[in-house]
């Protein structure tokens, strides 16, 4: 550096010090203001207001307040400076003795947006101004920031029940409907026979189950989609079963036609229900109900239960024709007497048959007794007509070897069992307990989302007091935090139940 630079430090010193004092308003000395900077805050929908002290040392003081305009750091948002009351708005004295309090108030909903604006309160006097920092922070209203909390808890809600419950809930019943239009589609499902639409209503029946089990979730607790699951695999195995067999299937069905209308011939001409006739029918009406129930896994079981009562039904046509043929042979006899006892006896004999029950121990009896009078009719008619011998051999030795069970020679008809109920609970003691369930699982799942939406509004909300100046970052925390207070009080009760810790909304089993 030359001689003439350093000749000149003294000057550009004196130079920048003058320039530095025009710039800066040195403060009163006498005069003393609390708070020395002001700040201010409040929602868009209030006003807020606040007290300046201000005292003089030695001297009596007067003021003239003004406020600028306060401005957001970005410039887009302002509040005007007319929007800011000053009260006295005129001319403060300020007493030696005593302090004097000036009061601004600000009504925030005239701020064009929510953030923070700085700004300055001036107090001129005679030796110039005192310039008090302003600063003010405006928040949004409450009200959006509940609601998008509650929105983001009601979304999460939503989908953590639709996740556990909803979803598997529409597989089910989207399961069920898929199986009712592949049971309506079959043409042969159904209308072939009483048999086919038992065979049907077995599907049917399963599938209302089905049905019954997810309408009844709550009722039921958890377990229940675990039951309609089960159900549905019925489901799938009795069609499985159809597909499989079909044509069998539709064979025996066809069969069973036959059968009933047999049944049917016969009770026509015996003109009344004996117990043999009815012992058939309610065989038949078993075969119905197993098949109503899906108990038969294959058409070679029920085929197996057709061959029982065709076997049936050839034995009574078998011994019916036997006695005829005995009541022919006895009008061999000379004895009018003689003929209308031995009519008499095969009547009883036929009567006999009638009264007993379509089984083995019943057709033996009856058997021993058809041979002892067969033995005895023809002994009398080679006694009497001393011509024509027997054929020496039992017209009615094919009858034995049939199926049965009972030994009974006379049974009644006896009333079918009334059924018995299983459960002891009233319905409106059930509706009560469904009722206190409900509102437990309801109140206890409220207060657990309430007090996380509550943490969350004090974290987010109540602790930034510009909130609402960045309305993307803002709200979208709120609607996050509250999807994320569904989830987190999902996440506790799935872990404490795995701890065997019973909450609110975990039903008893």
């Amino acid at each position: 550096m030359s001689y003439q630079s350093w000749r000149n430090l003294p000057k550009v010193a004196g130079f920048l010090s003058a320039a530095a004092t025009s710039m800066i308003t040195p403060a009163y000395a006498e005069l003393l203001a609390t708070p020395e900077a002001i700040t201010l805050a409040g929602t868009r929908s209030s006003t807020v207001s606040t007290t300046l002290t201000l005292s003089g040392e030695t001297d009596a003081i007067t003021l003239e307040p003004a406020v600028s305009d306060l401005r957001r750091a970005d410039g887009a948002a302002s509040i005007a400076a007319a929007d800011v009351v000053i009260e006295p708005d005129s001319t403060v004295s300020v007493p030696a003795d005593a302090p004097t309090q000036v009061k601004l108030t600000i009504d925030l909903s005239q701020a064009s947006a929510n953030g923070e604006f700085t700004g300055a309160l001036y107090l001129y006097h005679e030796a110039g101004r005192q310039v008090i920092p302003l600063t003010v922070r405006v928040k949004a209203a409450p009200i959006w920031p509940w609601i998008l909390m509650f929105a983001g808890v009601a979304l999460g809600s939503w989908l953590s029940f639709y996740r556990d419950e909803g979803r598997i809930r529409d597989e089910i019943l989207l399961a069920v409907s898929r199986f009712q239009n592949r049971v309506e589609a079959d043409p042969e499902l159904g209308n072939a026979s009483e048999a086919g639409r038992a065979f049907r209503t077995s599907m049917d029946n399963t599938l209302k189950r089905v049905v019954l089990a997810v309408e009844d979730k709550d009722l039921g607790g958890d377990n229940n989609f675990d039951v309609a699951h089960s159900r549905l695999t019925d489901v799938s195995d009795l069609w499985d079963r159809w597909i499989n067999f079909r044509e069998d299937w539709i064979a025996q069905f066809r069969y069973a036609q036959q059968l009933a209308a047999t049944l049917q011939e016969i009770q026509g001409e015996t003109d009344a229900k004996t117990i043999f006739m009815q012992g058939l029918q309610d065989h038949l009406d078993a075969v119905y109900r197993k098949l109503r129930t899906g108990q038969y896994e294959t058409p070679q079981f029920l085929s197996e239960e057709f061959i029982a009562i065709r076997q049936q039904i050839s034995f009574y046509r078998i011994a019916e024709k036997s006695v005829d043929d005995l009541k022919k042979q006895s009008q061999d006899l000379a004895d009018d007497a003689v003929r209308r006892a031995w009519s008499d006896k095969l009547n009883s004999l036929m009567t006999q048959l009638d009264n007993s029950e379509p089984n083995q121990d019943s057709q033996d009896i009856w058997q021993e007794r058809f041979n002892s009078m067969q033995a005895e009719l023809e002994a009398e008619i080679e006694a009497y007509q001393k011509a024509q011998a027997s054929e020496g051999k039992s017209i009615f030795s094919n009858l034995r070897g049939r199926s049965g069970g009972v030994d009974s020679l006379s049974v009644e008809q006896i009333p079918l069992v009334p059924s018995i109920s299983s459960g002891t609970v009233t319905p409106e003691r059930g509706k009560q307990a469904n009722r206190n369930l409900f509102w437990f699982n309801q109140t206890s799942r409220g207060i657990a989302i309430i007090g996380l939406a509550w943490i969350g509004m004090i974290e987010l909300y109540t602790g930034k007091p510009t909130f609402g100046a960045d309305p993307m970052r803002d709200y979208f925390a709120l609607l996050a935090w509250g999807f994320g207070a569904e989830v987190t009080r999902e996440s506790v009760v799935k872990a404490t139940q795995s701890l065997g810790v019973t909450l609110g909304n975990q039903k008893d089993s």
